[in-house]
């Protein structure tokens, strides 16, 4: 066993295979106070490689996340499958259906703007709520390239990406918000669970705007966004 601190929850992790204590390791922390604690069942790394055909290493992480995503709500967070970018101190995040392109637009951002664009991640970030507004952060659930920062920042905007040949970018109503949000959470399957994110995805579309993109792959498409959500 071993605790990961991931949006300010201590999270102790039963693991099986040494593969997830790496994944994690720049995540790990010191003493034996946690949070919740979280494993993944014979039942559920079966599942993940029925499903997805991975090694058995890759399938315990995959439900370990998975576990960790179904306490989330509890502690007024919740995972969104989205690449994020910090830009002067605020974080916008950039959600797209398979093969649109959003791990390309962050690359973009750090075309255009430099080292001063961070990705802090590539896939599968974490929103947590306080009584200080919504904040982002990184997880070692981060996409195949890997990006993933330990740290967290002001949620400014969320994005969600389809492709053009031109840049454009508006602003999304309620309606589409609810519509295109809702494909990009992580929906517990526990119904007390469940009950608990609705809330704050609520609070995410009252607060943070929402925006559509339409973009190529060039740098403007980076600076088209920011211009518009800074």
């Amino acid at each position: 066993m071993f605790i990961i601190r991931i949006a300010g929850l201590n999270i102790a992790v039963e693991n099986k295979y040494a593969g997830v204590a790496r994944r994690c390791r720049d995540y790990l922390v010191g003493g034996g106070s946690y949070d919740f604690s979280v494993c993944a069942g014979e039942d559920d790394i079966a599942g993940e490689i029925s499903a997805v055909g991975v090694s058995r290493a890759a399938a315990e992480a995959a439900s370990i996340y998975r576990a960790i995503c179904e306490r989330l709500p509890e502690h007024g967070a919740y995972m969104l499958h989205a690449s994020v970018v910090e830009y002067r101190g605020c974080a916008y995040a950039f959600a797209a259906g398979s093969g649109v392109g959003k791990s390309t637009h962050a690359k973009m951002w750090r075309r255009a703007f430099g080292e001063d664009a961070r990705i802090i991640n590539g896939d599968k970030p974490v929103v947590r709520w306080s009584s200080a507004g919504a904040r982002v952060y990184g997880t070692p659930w981060c996409g195949k390239e890997g990006w993933n920062i330990n740290t967290s920042s002001p949620l400014a905007g969320i994005c969600f990406l389809e492709r053009g040949e031109d840049n454009t970018i508006r602003r999304a109503g309620r309606h589409e918000s609810v519509e295109r949000l809702i494909k990009e959470v992580y929906i517990p399957r526990s119904p007390g669970a469940a009950a608990q994110l609705m809330p704050l995805l609520d609070r995410t579309l009252r607060e943070i705007p929402v925006w559509v993109l339409a973009c190529n792959i060039s740098p403007q498409a980076a600076i088209v966004a920011y211009e518009a959500m800074k």
